[in-house]
């Protein structure tokens, strides 16, 4: 050290206790410890919100996809009563081999639109040109991922349009 500079001293806590500035303190290296401490916490942390984000996704998607099956289905049939039933059946049958369990059971609801240019609709027949709306609700256990901050149960609904082939038969 040269006689123009000067040395900082510092309190160490201790009483009247001084340390030169430059000199080490004993709690170097505290920082690299809190950081690997904390790192792994943080991307554990950021996984699980990507996976239980990723559930959801992917729930959504198939009340869709059960909601746009079970209206497509319906419309192969000439009867409200058939029809509706075909696309429960359809909109369980996708949502079991999806692997979505729904914990209070499915809801559907078809509803039929009448022909364009016609002001009514048939209460037993589907005619040709007719648009078929299906609804799907399904309340979705998500308990295996509760505790991420997501609730244990989520509903998650969707609604599909098929119109009936023009060009088909009526029986």
């Amino acid at each position: 050290m040269t006689k123009h500079m000067k040395r900082f001293w510092v309190k160490t806590g201790q009483g009247s206790a001084t340390r030169p500035l430059d000199a080490p303190a004993e709690d170097a290296g505290m920082v690299s410890t809190e950081v690997a401490l904390l790192v792994p916490v943080t991307l554990l942390g950021f996984v699980l919100l990507i996976v239980a984000g990723g559930r959801i996704v992917q729930a959504e998607s198939d009340v869709k996809s059960a909601a746009q099956e079970a209206a497509r289905a319906a419309t192969f049939h000439n009867s409200q009563a058939d029809a509706g039933a075909e696309a429960t059946a359809v909109a369980e049958a996708n949502l079991s081999n999806s692997g979505l369990s729904c914990a209070l059971g499915e809801n559907v609801s078809m509803a039929v639109l009448p022909p364009v240019g016609s002001a009514a609709v048939s209460s037993t027949d589907l005619a040709p040109d007719s648009i078929v709306s299906v609804t799907v609700s399904c309340t979705a256990d998500l308990s295996d991922v509760v505790a991420l901050g997501v609730p244990g149960s989520r509903t998650f609904r969707a609604e599909a349009f098929e119109r009936v082939d023009v060009f088909r038969s009526n029986p």
